[in-house]
């Protein structure tokens, strides 16, 4: 009577083994992110070229006599273009399934821009108006920069 059972075993065992091994290799081919979108790679270039062009304009006016070089009107455009950049990229970003650490990273990317546009808004409503100092400009161009290259290591690392 044990032979039989053994032999129920053993195809049970070699059963599971099979779903085992069939369940190990489709894991292989699930992705859990998506893919490298190079387009969203060129356009992240592109945000931080504009980003810098911005940055560069206010550090040159805040090194200068000249007070209307630093007025927020006088950078409005430069804040709605990179502003509308980020927003193109976060709908691409959300289009694409499994595409949610880069959705959060160009959305924590947008939110920074717009910190800063605030910031400058209201300096430059102050009686008298502020321009935004070298200080601030210098600090705030590192998390700029890093989250730019969150965004580019993550979509070099889905390269692989």
């Amino acid at each position: 009577m044990h032979a039989p059972a053994a032999i129920g075993v053993s195809r049970v065992r070699s059963l599971l083994a099979a779903v085992l091994l069939a369940l190990a290799s489709a894991s292989c081919a699930v992705r859990l992110i998506a893919e490298r979108d190079d387009a969203l790679v060129e356009k992240t270039l592109q945000v931080h070229e504009q980003f810098e062009r911005l940055l560069v304009a206010l550090e040159e006016a805040a090194a200068t006599e000249a007070k209307d070089d630093g007025a927020y009107a006088s950078h409005a455009a430069a804040y709605t273009e990179l502003l509308v950049q980020l927003r193109v990229m976060e709908a691409r970003t959300t289009s694409v399934a499994k595409n949610g650490i880069t959705t959060e990273q160009v959305g924590n990317l947008r939110d920074s821009v717009a910190k800063l546009r605030d910031q400058h808004r209201t300096n430059s409503m102050k009686n008298p108006p502020r321009e935004l100092s070298l200080d601030l400009l210098n600090t705030l161009r590192e998390p700029f920069v890093q989250q730019i290259r969150a965004i580019l290591v993550l979509q070099q690392a889905l390269d692989r």
